[in-house]
């Protein structure tokens, strides 16, 4: 899961936690520093000790009192200090996120008046009247073969924002499955990854300027 907080770099720096759950996650950061920005990947599992097992009832035990919100506040604090950063100029702010990251990106974008596009990936379903507040660019990106999100989810979140005026793209990628972007993962298309991402980091340029 990446939750992405970019801003154009003077040198491409980028900034992001040593501990992570996946190596795609800094290395996504690090794409963002060779596209021209600077990205940071908040630990929005910070609860979790180091040690969790891959475990359900494990996970809800230390997650469980984490809510939302807490994790919206996690995603402020982050880009709060990369504002701070000396080798961050001023300038636009946009969020990326994947599946739950994608849900929180636009979460996060709805309540914010630093953000100035997103960028979901199949983005966990989102409830009705949640994104009343939304207004930035929202560009969603979505498997058509997705076991884990139905794509159908993705088709109604992009009707929903264009009939409230939330300027929304959706692109879709034929026969792919969860996590097609992501190379750690089993269901990696790399000729798509390849795709949706010069489709995102154009669409960010476009907007954070």
């Amino acid at each position: 899961m990446f939750q992405g907080r970019l801003q154009r770099g003077r040198d491409g720096s980028q900034d992001f936690p040593a501990q992570v759950s996946e190596e795609y996650i800094p290395n996504t950061c690090a794409a963002l520093a060779l596209a021209g920005f600077v990205g940071l990947a908040p630990n929005i599992f910070h609860p979790l000790p180091d040690d969790t097992p891959n475990d359900n009832e494990v996970y809800k035990k230390y997650i469980g009192n984490h809510t939302e919100l807490d994790v919206l506040d996690d995603i402020q604090a982050g880009a709060s200090y990369l504002r701070a950063q000396s080798f961050v100029r001023p300038g636009g702010m946009g969020v990326v996120g994947f599946c739950f990251g994608g849900r929180i990106a636009m979460l996060f974008a709805a309540r914010s008046r630093e953000v100035d596009a997103v960028v979901a990936f199949h983005p966990a379903p989102m409830k009705e009247g949640e994104l009343a507040r939304l207004s930035v660019p929202v560009q969603i990106h979505h498997g058509t073969a997705d076991h884990a999100v139905a794509f159908a989810e993705s088709q109604k979140l992009e009707q929903r924002l264009k009939a409230q005026g939330t300027p929304a793209e959706l692109f879709t990628y034929e026969g792919a499955d969860h996590g097609f972007l992501a190379y750690t993962r089993p269901f990696y298309k790399p000729d798509y990854a390849k795709l949706a991402w010069s489709r995102a980091t154009q669409f960010l340029h476009e907007r954070l300027k």
